[in-house]
C-alpha cells in the first residue's frame, strides 16, 4: 500500500497544552494482476476456476463476444492514522484497461458494459457497513483508456454520537498514556462492550472494494488501483510519554479481538 501525508502543524502560545495541525494525505492500494503473488495477497475473485492470471492480467482466453459474470473483492485497506481514524474520505478506483469494443456476428460493433465498483467501510475490519456504489466516469474512460469510478465515504454525525461521548470523556482523562489515542480507546471500548462496533460504525478505519462485471474472452484486467484522499483536523493532546506517539503516523491498525 502506498501513502502520502502532509502535516501542517502550529503550536499556539495561548494554549500550550494542545497541538493544532491540519493533516491531509492519501492511501493507495495497487493490485498488479499480471503478478500471481501480488494479486492473491491483495484480492480474491470468482469464478476462481474459470479465471486465471498470466503476464497479460486476470481473465480468460476466448472469443470477445463470449462472457460470464465475475467479481473481484479487495482485502481490507487501512486508512487514516493509527491514533486517529477518518470520518470522511474521497475514493477513486481505476481499473486498467477499459473494455475493448468487439464485432458482433452481424458486423455491428459493441462496447462491453464497464462493470460496477462498490465500497464499504469498517471500524475494526470485522463489522462492515453495507456496500455503496461508486459513480462511473465514462468520459474519463475514453480519455485515458481505463475504467474510473469515484465517490465519497462519510459517517453521519448521528452514527457517531455514542462513540463521540466516549471519546470526549477519554480526552479528559489524566490516568492514560495519551488522551488523544483513539486506538487505545477502541481497545477499552471492546473490552467493556465486545460488540460495540457491530452497532456503531463510528469511523472509517478500513475500506474494502468490490468490482462486479462481465469477463469477456481475451480481455484481461492488468491493474486495480484504489485511492482514498482525506483531510482532518490534527488538534490533539500531547502524550504524557512522548514514546507513545512515536511511529504512530501509520494507517489505522485496530482489529476486533477474536
Amino acid at each position: 500500500m502506498v501513502r502520502v501525508i502532509w502535516l501542517f502543524t502550529a503550536l499556539f502560545l495561548l494554549v500550550p497544552s494542545r497541538c493544532e495541525a491540519s493533516m491531509n494525505g492519501s492511501d493507495t492500494l495497487v493490485i498488479n494482476f499480471t503478478n500471481q503473488e501480488d494479486a492473491t495477497a491483495k484480492a480474491k475473485w470468482s469464478p476462481h476456476d474459470r479465471l486465471d492470471i498470466t503476464k497479460d492480467g486476470l481473465g480468460w482466453d476466448g472469443e470477445n463476444s463470449s462472457s460470464f459474470d465475475s467479481w473481484i473483492e479487495t482485502k481490507p485497506m487501512p486508512v487514516g492514522f493509527s491514533w486517529r481514524p477518518l470520518t470522511q474520505t474521497g475514493v477513486q478506483v481505476v481499473i486498467d484497461p477499459a473494455p475493448s469494443s468487439f464485432k458482433l456476428p452481424n458486423g455491428q460493433t459493441s462496447t462491453p458494459y464497464p462493470g460496477q465498483v462498490y465500497v464499504r467501510h469498517s471500524p475494526d475490519s470485522k463489522h462492515w457497513s453495507s456496500w455503496q456504489a461508486l459513480r462511473h466516469d465514462s468520459a474519463q474512460d475514453r480519455n485515458v483508456g481505463k475504467r474510473t469510478f469515484s465517490g465519497i465515504v462519510a459517517i453521519p454525525h448521528r452514527e457517531r454520537l455514542n462513540y463521540q461521548k466516549r471519546l470526549t470523556a477519554y480526552t479528559k482523562r489524566t490516568d492514560v498514556a495519551w488522551a488523544s489515542d483513539e486506538e487505545a480507546l477502541a481497545f477499552l471500548i471492546v473490552k467493556e462492550q465486545p460488540e460495540f462496533f457491530r452497532d456503531n460504525k463510528s469511523f472509517i478505519g478500513y475500506l474494502q472494494f468490490l468490482f462486479e462485471g462481465s469477463s469477456r474472452g481475451s480481455q484481461r484486467i492488468r491493474e486495480f488501483r484504489a485511492t482514498a484522499g482525506w483531510g482532518m483536523s490534527g488538534r490533539h493532546m500531547p502524550a504524557r510519554d512522548p514514546a507513545t506517539e512515536k511511529d504512530r503516523y501509520v494507517p489505522w491498525r485496530f482489529v476486533a479481538p477474536k
